[in-house]
């Protein structure tokens, strides 16, 4: 943002949010129905607010007629403040905040006859078998991190070993087990950075029966969601899965890449400073 001076308001230029942005005080959902329209954190309402509180007082400051010196300490804090809101919430790409929680049905019983009877669909991804085709997050020689194609959460993730291994405790050496743990917790900070999340969920699931390729699960939970929708409730596809077209799953796995790109950067940053 350019520099400008408290004193000349035909050059007042604040990041100020566009009219979709400020139409957040009409939409704010906390504990909706899944009917409901999307919801916002509190987090990013309380930094608009402040953004707001501080604008305006830099404008009364200059209708009152303080000192420079009042004006211009106004002037500082709206213009941090808008920073702040601009540099958390990507003022370029208001779409990009929206939360999708509205759900669709999910047909479970049709979802078990097919698994049941199909090729891996993590061996199936690795060998990219288009009718196995995830979007992919992350790949390296050990290890493959794509979304899940049935999320009940927006950057839902899945983290599994490329070699068709099927039990952690005794398919996995130590040294595997870990080197796969690690990808899950990187990409949890790499979730919680990009999706703003309450908790991070990772656990492993899987049967003998269908999906045995081993996997873990991990899933950023949104701010604001009620108690009562959260855990397992916000986890299971018996409670509906999220309907996210194509194209913007593939902008989810870009978001998601960007950001484990760069824990993984940084974990390397630190290792050489060790």
């Amino acid at each position: 943002m350019p520099e400008i001076s408290p004193e000349d308001p035909k050059r007042l230029r604040l990041p100020l949010p566009s009219r979709e942005q400020t139409s957040i005080f009409a939409k704010i959902r906390i504990g909706r129905t899944s009917e409901s329209p999307p919801f916002y954190s509190l987090d990013m309402v309380e930094k608009m607010l402040a953004m707001f509180r501080a604008y305006f007082n830099y404008i009364g400051k200059r209708r009152q007629g303080n000192t420079p010196a009042m004006r211009t300490s106004a002037w500082l804090k709206a213009r941090s403040a808008s920073k702040a809101w601009c540099t958390s919430n990507d003022c370029s790409t208001p779409e990009r905040r929206t939360i999708v929680t509205t759900r669709v049905p999910f047909d479970l019983d049709r979802y078990l006859d097919g698994i049941g009877t199909r090729p891996c669909f993590i061996c199936g991804c690795v060998a990219d078998d288009p009718s196995f085709f995830h979007h992919r997050v992350y790949e390296d020689s050990e290890t493959i991190i794509f979304l899940s194609r049935y999320p009940t959460l927006e950057g839902y993730c899945l983290v599994c070993p490329r070699e068709h291994r099927e039990d952690f405790s005794k398919d996995l050496s130590k040294a595997e087990y870990l080197r796969l743990q690690e990808m899950v917790y990187l990409l949890s900070r790499a979730l919680k950075k990009t999706f703003n999340a309450e908790r991070i969920y990772a656990l492993s699931l899987g049967s003998q029966q269908a999906n045995s390729h081993l996997h873990f699960h991990v899933a950023p939970l949104p701010s604001g969601v009620p108690l009562e929708r959260q855990q397992y409730h916000a986890l299971m596809a018996e409670n509906g899965i999220l309907q996210i077209d194509e194209p913007e799953m593939a902008r989810l796995a870009e978001r998601i890449r960007a950001a484990l790109a760069a824990e993984l950067k940084d974990q390397q940053r630190s290792s050489s400073d060790a």
